[in-house]
């Protein structure tokens, strides 16, 4: 652990001891003396302090029963006790081990546990000096000193400082009529804790909104109101990603309206209750905000940044920066759960045809657990849903290059009789003559295509 000696007129964090020894960090002092940066705690992102002047990095202990690895070892804190410019102690607990992604990396840090420390998580020059961290003030710039060209940006705006952005996912298949309310069951990774706590919410999606509000969560579950604010009925698929969720500071609260939580027990809840209304609302509505920051580099990257392979491309290392950064830049094209477009429904025209019923392949029973798993995925992910029909097709698995299975449906006897959609398409020569002067080219393959267009709902018998 590094150490300092600052002057006592100082309004860093200092030890109480009269030694050189010395860790600085900052709770009351003018907003230029933090910075915040957006990382991930423990897979959880937030915004998160820095500040060089600090010789220990330090986690809020009630953030860490919330999003803390239960088998990570607590190791008691046996040095000199931490005040803070006040005087007050921060209360220092033990040391706790913390994955911190930051800057493009994820590391293993060893971590001060504070009870009496309000911010999510604050980084010091310990963790900074390790990843060798480069700060420029003036640009409110950040990056790593190997890694110059891709940058990340930071802020000294301190009003959204310390704040969790946990994901709040939809649990259950339901349909919100246009311009109604409801309320819906969600809840957080399975990495969050199961223990009980307050929450203020906020919405990230575009069409249904959540209303921002204060909820309880409990076994990682609570219950939230979302609006259809569209003209057309919006469904809701399970994983659904509708909100973030922040540990509740009733020290710094800007409540405007406070209503009793427990109406929204998830107990008494019905799957999808919806409301018409606005009246009858059971939640609180606080003014925050909102999470999204268009101008902030985000860490959604890390995965995919990992994954990249450039080994075998002619691209040269200022090249290769720069690809990385205009990735992580738009790293919101780069999304783990199968996107739906809204903008079209495909349609099955099969004229007066009888329903066309198929009996099953014959398959073994590796495979038929093969395709029990498929279709459990394909079911929890909204792609697929029950129903009775008198249509069936048989299910089919197809190698692919790489060896594995593909999941296919049989539907060539439904093809012959469905009437086809005919429309003109670019021609290929005159979209090459467009490209006669590019010199890069790029090409994109949707994961999963066919299950990105929905079939309208008179074609889903």
């Amino acid at each position: 652990m590094s150490s300092s000696t600052l002057p006592s007129s100082s309004n860093h964090m200092k030890c109480d001891i009269t030694s050189s020894f010395s860790n600085q960090i900052d709770t009351v002092s003018p907003p230029t003396c933090y910075l915040i940066v957006e990382a991930k705690v423990n897979d959880i992102r937030g915004l998160v302090l820095l500040d060089a002047g600090s010789g220990l990095t330090i986690i809020s202990f009630q953030h860490w029963s919330i999003i803390g690895d239960k088998s990570s070892p607590l190791t008691p804190y046996t040095g000199p006790d931490i005040h803070g410019p006040e005087g007050s102690s921060i209360c220092p607990v033990g040391w706790v081990t913390v994955d911190i992604a930051i800057a493009g990396i994820i590391i293993q840090h060893k971590t001060i546990l504070a009870k009496n420390f309000k911010h999510l998580i604050l980084i010091g020059n310990d963790l900074m000096k390790n990843i060798g961290i480069v700060l420029d003030i003036q640009a409110n710039k950040m990056w790593l000193r190997t890694k110059p060209n891709l940058q990340y940006d930071i802020s000294s705006d301190l009003s959204n400082a310390g704040r969790l952005d946990a994901p709040l996912l939809s649990t259950q298949l339901c349909t919100i009529p246009p311009y109604c309310m409801a309320f819906i069951q969600v809840k957080t990774p399975s990495s969050i804790s199961s223990v009980t706590w307050e929450a203020s919410v906020s919405g990230v999606h575009r069409d249904v909104i959540a209303a921002n509000s204060l909820v309880r969560i409990q076994n990682q579950y609570c219950t939230i109101q979302v609006a259809n604010c569209c003209s057309k009925s919006q469904v809701i698929y399970p994983g659904q990603h509708f909100g973030t969720a922040d540990l509740y500071d009733s020290e710094n609260d800007d409540t405007t309206l406070v209503l009793p939580i427990t109406s929204l027990s998830t107990t008494s809840t019905l799957p999808c209750n919806i409301v018409e209304s606005s009246d009858q609302i059971y939640c609180s509505t606080q003014v925050k905000k909102s999470s999204n920051n268009n101008n902030s580099i985000t860490l959604n990257s890390l995965n995919f940044l990992t994954e990249l392979n450039l080994t075998d491309s002619d691209l040269t290392i200022q090249q290769t920066e720069k690809l990385k950064s205009l990735l992580v830049k738009y790293d919101q094209c780069f999304e783990n759960r199968l996107g739906r477009t809204s903008l079209v429904h495909h349609q099955i025209d099969t004229g007066n045809t009888k329903p066309i019923k198929l009996r099953p392949y014959r398959v073994s029973p590796a495979r038929k657990e093969i395709i029990s798993t498929e279709i459990t995925k394909m079911l929890n992910e909204g792609i697929i849903e029950p129903c009775n029909s008198p249509y069936a097709a048989p299910i089919t698995l197809q190698p692919k290059k790489d060896g594995s299975l593909r999941f296919c449906i049989d539907f060539r006897e439904l093809n012959a009789v469905t009437v086809q959609d005919f429309y003109p398409i670019p021609r290929i020569d005159d979209t090459l003559d467009q490209l006669q002067h590019a010199k890069y080219f790029s090409s994109m393959d949707l994961r999963s295509g066919f299950w990105q267009i929905e079939l309208d709902p008179t074609s889903r018998d």
